[in-house]
């Protein structure tokens, strides 16, 4: 069971990810999955609770000063990220929030898609 939730997790972040790049969006089915997958892999309901809460809450707060920062779909994406990592989501956000501004200021963008640096961020959290 609990490898076929860490494929289906790392799946559906990955195709997240993909998805954001091409079409700029997140559909609302890719975080429940990554919240149902990501309780089964923690096995601690409350650490799941807090990671979902406290990474969704960043990135709403991030909204909230200013829309064109994030996105509804990468708040819920993070929180569905959350419950796997619990409070290291602290980190894959930091992470996901330095690259992005090392590539934007690289690349001279106003803006990309938050996915796919969510996703590297949380795969290198994986690793750690």
């Amino acid at each position: 069971m609990d490898i076929l939730a860490f494929i289906i997790f790392w799946a559906a972040l990955f195709w997240a990810a993909l998805y954001d790049s091409f079409y700029r969006i997140i559909p609302d089915f890719v975080p429940v999955i990554l919240a149902v997958t990501g309780l089964i892999l923690l096995k601690d309901p409350l650490q799941s609770l807090w990671g979902a809460l406290i990474g969704g809450g960043l990135l709403l707060v991030m909204a909230l000063i200013n829309q064109n920062w994030v996105g509804g779909g990468d708040i819920k994406l993070l929180a569905g990220i959350g419950t796997a990592f619990g409070l290291s989501v602290i980190w894959i956000l930091w992470i996901a929030c330095f690259a992005g501004l090392l590539v934007t200021l690289v690349m001279r963008k106003k803006s990309m898609p938050f996915a796919p640096f969510l996703f590297v961020a949380a795969f290198i959290m994986n690793m750690v």
